[in-house]
């Protein structure tokens, strides 16, 4: 039931999105939006391990 509303959501974004990084710059700007959040989440993950190895 709720799965059908969700995967047509997907698909409308991914074809949204797919329009708007036809754009080079646009394009640019997300890769590096997405590097930036790859970085952040791993030192979130990591963190915690040299803190607690510190003490």
């Amino acid at each position: 039931m709720i799965n059908s509303p969700c995967i047509a959501l997907w698909a409308a974004f991914g074809k949204v999105m797919r329009h708007q990084l036809d754009d080079a710059r646009v394009r640019r700007w997300f890769d590096g939006s997405m590097a930036l959040l790859v970085i952040a989440t791993a030192i979130w993950i990591v963190w915690p391990v040299f803190v607690k190895g510190q003490t």
